[in-house]
């Protein structure tokens, strides 16, 4: 059963013919572990890949030596494009998460956030590096 309706796939698949560069998608499940979530990421995943030839997935065990190369520990955990960021969504990318997870995508593709000139110049004065998290809850 998809994921995506069939009138979104289609909106989306329209709206993925601007992607410019190629996003890759990895995703990181364990069996029996969140198997609900995990599920519905890879099912999201792969049917997003098959919307553009510029999406591209991997799927991996939480035990693979993929997981363990990029300290993944999480089950569902998806990265975006890895080999350029370091972007990671922990859980499955639902209800507003979908939202952010799509707006990244076409951000990444970009290469080009939505920063403004003074956070970015604010952000280059920092002199040891940071990690930044964000949180979405439904309530």
């Amino acid at each position: 059963m998809a994921v995506i309706a069939p009138d979104l796939a289609e909106r989306l698949k329209e709206a993925f013919g601007a992607l410019t560069g190629q996003v890759d998608l990895e995703v990181y499940t364990a069996k029996g572990e969140k198997e609900e979530f995990a599920q519905f990421t890879r099912d999201l995943v792969g049917e997003i890949s098959q919307l553009s030839d510029k999406i591209k997935a991997g799927f991996f065990d939480l035990d693979s030596p993929e997981a363990k190369a990029r300290g993944i520990s999480r089950s569902p955990t998806l990265l975006i494009a890895p080999e350029r960021y370091r972007l990671r969504y922990t859980g499955a990318p639902a209800g507003e998460e979908a939202r952010s997870f799509l707006q990244t995508i076409f951000m990444v593709s970009a290469g080009a956030s939505r920063l403004s000139e003074a956070s970015r110049r604010r952000l280059g004065e920092l002199k040891e590096p940071r990690r930044v998290k964000v949180f979405v809850s439904p309530t």
